[in-house]
């Protein structure tokens, strides 16, 4: 009964993480109706998803420190109800910039989801923690290719509108799944703040984000412009709708890729795979129509990979099961932020063309990962030992 319940709590949270995955993408086929509904252009789209990721990246810490208060089942449902809330309530709104306060709320739903989802699915699964973690960054990829694809279909012969009201039903009904297990949750009902600031300024947590924050914008530039490269390139509009989805469906190639390095140092491996995936975003400019096909299943890989990787040390490192969620908050936080601003000199870059934007996305993802293996502690890293599946 108790591994029945096991399953099923992951089922709750994994089915979950689709969904909160594709609160980050559906809005992207969204933006010319947004562009209509609020009589706004085309270049103040962009504060659509500068208010998400503003939200998701600033409470990434306070969620932390909420979960390690009233644990980390409660704080991911509650999460996933505001996610929900804030997409059906987005579509009443007066004016653009209360639009924008609802995008923000969403982000804050976000990071309060995030970390802590993370946190409970490693207590589940303790003896596999790389394997859960890869599943969870697949189904993060499932979750936004169908924010690109699917919800697309829903604006093309709905609205926008509709959009919003199914993603916001979604989020809900997966967030109260969540509720059996929070019955049988620990409480938490004191909190230390020397361990809360330890966690806070311990410097190899963030070395390891800063080092891979380039590698982070990397995974959210990707998916996002892919289409809109490959129709500059010659590509038809179908097969630029494929690349589109299938760099981020294709992620679950990443799980095999993750236990061919599962025994050997995991950061220095998430390193050299990041080079590689700095060095095929240099190449893609010149790539030519089947090089760009290859270097998507690749691209695709990579992502999950490397970021099961990056993530499974930061668990590891943490033996507190009060305090993971802020541990893992912090990661991501810094590395949400960071990638925030590399982002906005991606889209920068974009005015010298598209050759400029991936050479320099390609370089920047590369250039910080020295910062990944300093350890100014001299702690070693707790290798994750996992069973194979």
């Amino acid at each position: 009964m108790a591994d029945k319940g096991r399953v099923m709590g992951a089922f709750s949270l994994i089915a979950s993480r689709v969904v909160y995955a594709a609160n980050w993408y559906n809005l992207s086929p969204a933006i010319p109706g947004i562009e209509k509904s609020f009589g706004v252009g085309l270049p103040s789209t962009v504060y659509i998803f500068t208010f998400f990721l503003l939200g998701a990246g600033i409470f990434q810490v306070p969620a932390g420190v909420l979960s390690s208060r009233i644990g980390a089942k409660t704080t991911a449902l509650m999460g996933m109800v505001l996610m929900g809330f804030s997409d059906l309530i987005s579509i009443y709104t007066p004016n653009y910039g209360v639009f924008l306060g609802f995008r923000f709320i969403n982000g804050v739903g976000a990071a309060m989801f995030f970390s802590t989802a993370m946190a409970v699915l490693s207590d589940l699964y303790r003896e596999r923690v790389t394997d859960i973690v890869v599943i969870y960054n697949v189904a993060f990829n499932i979750g936004a290719g169908l924010g690109v694809t699917a919800f697309a279909f829903i604006i093309q012969f709905y609205s926008w509108q509709m959009d919003q009201v199914i993603i916001g039903i979604l989020s809900l009904a997966v967030g109260l799944s969540i509720w059996p297990m929070v019955n049988r949750s620990e409480e938490y009902t004191s909190l230390s703040f020397p361990e809360i600031k330890r966690r806070i300024v311990d410097m190899r947590t963030w070395l390891l984000a800063i080092g891979f924050s380039g590698f982070w914008a990397s995974t959210y530039l990707a998916p996002e412009y892919l289409k809109e490269f490959s129709l500059t390139v010659g590509f038809g509009g179908a097969e630029s709708a494929i690349l589109g989805g299938l760099i981020l469906f294709i992620g679950i190639l990443g799980i095999p890729l993750v236990g061919a390095f599962r025994l050997r140092n995991t950061i220095k491996s998430a390193v050299y795979l990041t080079v590689l995936l700095g060095l095929m975003l240099v190449a893609l400019p010149f790539a030519g129509f089947y090089g760009i096909w290859v270097e998507t299943f690749i691209l695709g890989t990579l992502f999950v990979s490397v970021s099961a990787m990056e993530y499974s040390v930061v668990i590891s490192r943490e033996l507190s099961g009060k305090y993971k969620a802020l541990s893992l908050g912090l990661f991501n936080s810094i590395q949400i932020l960071i990638g925030s601003i590399i982002s906005y000199a991606f889209s920068n870059a974009l005015n010298y063309g598209f050759t400029y934007a991936w050479i320099m996305m390609g370089f920047v993802a590369m250039i910080m990962l020295p910062l990944a293996l300093l350890d100014p502690e001299g702690a070693k890293e707790t290798m994750v030992q996992t069973v194979n599946s």
